[in-house]
């Protein structure tokens, strides 16, 4: 992480995101609209943004992610929804070449719902050195 960035306020994001994330809206099987988690000016959305901008940066430690965002909601090597998806551990497959995971790809993703499986945050990480690519967001419409 950046040192320029405070550590304090970035604990601070994540505890919130945190406990947003196991609040479940419209959007995730909950009977009715919580701004909180379901509106796109909501705390949920907020704080993932946020978090997305501060850790999303390359070269941040994929552990770093983890530590801040908790275990991701998919871990996978593709991201397209129309085509099943092999989840997998991070790291290299023993006995293989570096940076070859158990799938084959030397790269995959920690994906983050926002608003169940339609709308994320993604982060790409490099297999062989555990560090951010880049960051994104997938929607289902665009806002």
């Amino acid at each position: 992480m950046s040192q320029t960035i405070d550590k304090a306020e970035v604990e601070r994001i994540s505890k919130e995101y945190r406990g947003l994330r196991n609040v479940h809206g419209k959007f995730e099987g909950g009977d009715k609209w919580i701004d909180a988690v379901d509106s796109p000016d909501g705390g949920k959305h907020t704080m993932m943004k946020q978090l997305g901008e501060i850790l999303g940066k390359p070269n941040t430690v994929a552990a770093e992610i983890l530590a801040h965002l908790g275990e991701p909601d998919q871990l996978t090597t593709n991201l397209d929804q129309a085509n099943p998806v092999v989840n997998l551990m991070p790291g290299p497959l023993i006995g293989s070449q570096p940076g070859v995971t158990a799938s084959g790809a030397q790269e995959y993703y920690l994906v983050y719902f926002w608003r169940g499986k339609n709308d994320y945050l993604y982060f790409k990480i490099d297999a062989n050195q555990e560090k951010v690519i880049s960051h994104g967001w997938k929607y289902v419409a665009t806002e």
